[in-house]
């Protein structure tokens, strides 16, 4: 069920998040939810993304639910993650299509937000 947000006309997914962002910032926020040095200012981050949204590509896909995933993780790990992330195994930490949609997300993360590395892909 899709359903338009206030005046910006942002259309929201079946899990809540807006679509619509612009890559620059979300990539941004990506990057610092990747490689901050404080909890406060990963929080920040992922609270960004939560509400600005994924980029148009985004929406509808498999990545889109990773970023859910990405969301839910980075609440565990905090700071500490900016090691964590550029693990290539990363996604095998999760099961089923967590796993795969996380593993979409980070591909997508890698190759256009320009994250620290590229994971191996299986």
């Amino acid at each position: 069920m899709l359903a338009v947000v206030g005046a910006v006309g942002w259309l929201l997914t079946p899990r809540g998040l807006p679509t619509g962002a612009d890559k620059e910032s979300f990539c941004g926020w990506v990057d610092q939810a990747m490689t901050a040095d404080d909890d406060d200012t990963v929080r920040k981050a992922t609270d960004n993304i939560e509400d600005g949204g994924v980029p148009a590509g985004l929406d509808g896909t498999a990545a889109q639910h990773g970023v859910e995933v990405f969301i839910d993780m980075t609440a565990s790990v905090g700071a500490a993650g900016r090691d964590y992330w550029s693990d290539q195994t990363v996604a095998d930490n999760r099961t089923g299509q967590d796993r795969d949609d996380l593993a979409a997300f980070l591909y997508y993360a890698y190759t256009e937000c320009g994250a620290p590395s590229i994971p191996s892909s299986s």
